[in-house]
This record gives structure tokens, C-alpha cells and sequence, in this order.
């Protein structure tokens, strides 16, 4: 038996094109992930303040209800 006499190939010519195109999309795939889970970080963060500031206000409701006093966010005492 005779050993093959085989080049050693190029680190970047060993990938054939499609495998590129792969690699390549997976990237892309991967950057759109990245951004969607960036969004939902943002929403969820502002969905929370708004969250805070719907249960102060339904605290404030309860207790204009409750005590017949008004705070700045109402005009109007309740009799």
C-alpha cells in the first residue's frame, strides 16, 4: 500500500459554499434572537413601570373610596 499523497487544504477552502451559506444564516438567526430578546427586555422593563403606576393609582382610588379624600390626581371630592 502506497500512502495517498493528499495537499493539506486551506483552513477557508476546507468549508465547501453551502456550509458558508449555513454558517452564515445561522449568524443572522442568531443576531435576530439577540434583538427579539433586547425588545423583550424593553417591554417587559417599561411594562413593569406601568404596572407600578396602575397599582399606585388603584391604591389612590381605593383610598379616595374609602376615606372621601382627594389627592392631586383628582379634582373632585366623592360625598
Amino acid at each position: 500500500m502506497t500512502p495517498l499523497n493528499i495537499p493539506p487544504m486551506h483552513p477557508l477552502r476546507s468549508f465547501s459554499s453551502s456550509d458558508h451559506l449555513v454558517k452564515k444564516q445561522k449568524q443572522k438567526d442568531y443576531k435576530k434572537k439577540e434583538i427579539v430578546l433586547v425588545l423583550l427586555l424593553i417591554i417587559q422593563h417599561i411594562a413593569s413601570k406601568n404596572s407600578v403606576v396602575l397599582l399606585q393609582t388603584n391604591v389612590r382610588g381605593k383610598l379616595n373610596n374609602e376615606h372621601r379624600f382627594s389627592t392631586k390626581s383628582t379634582l373632585t371630592t366623592k360625598r
